[in-house]
This record gives structure tokens, sequence and C-alpha cells, in this order.
């Protein structure tokens, strides 16, 4: 059986712009709850709540950032999961 984990799925407002360079740069406010899009916690295997947050980050229609981390600072974290996990979701490109 696969090890679960408790996770916490963000996904907040963002705003996407290319620099001179030609990159896509990304900027997310934080500190007001107005600019958070969901936010969830669940018990799951990494690759279940790697799934889960590409799915709500499918499902949100504005540009957004989506972020999986653990529910706690303290909780030990899968094999692979580094510093977690995101989704940069820039819907109205080009408009």
């Amino acid at each position: 059986m696969a090890k679960l984990y408790d996770f916490c799925f963000v996904v907040r407002r963002a705003t996407f712009f290319r620099a001179e360079s030609g990159n896509v740069m990304v900027t997310v406010p934080y500190g007001s709850s107005s600019d958070v899009y969901h936010e969830s916690a669940a018990q799951m295997t990494f690759a279940g709540a790697k799934a889960h947050l590409d799915a709500l980050s499918a499902a949100e229609q504005r540009d957004h950032k989506a972020f999986l981390t653990m529910k706690y600072r303290d909780d030990r974290k899968p094999p692979g999961f580094g510093s977690g996990h995101s989704v940069d979701a820039w819907r109205t490109e080009g408009k």
C-alpha cells in the first residue's frame, strides 16, 4: 500500500507579464484572503496530490498559481517532494 501524506492545496491570484528579455515573470500577492481562490487539505499519496493539484488548476479560469505544500511544516515529506509542486496558469496571455 502506498504511503499517505497530509497535503495542503492552495490556488492564489497571480499576475503574469513578459520581461524585455522575453521571459515570463510572475507575481503572487500574499496577505489578503481575497487573493486566495481555493484552499483545502487532504491525506493522499504524492502522485494523487499532484494529480489533484493539476485538476484544481485546470478548473480555475482566472490567472493563478497553484501550490502543493505539506499541511504541517514538520510533516515528513515524500521522496521527490523537494520544495513542493506548483502550477502556473496564465489564462489571459495575448489578450
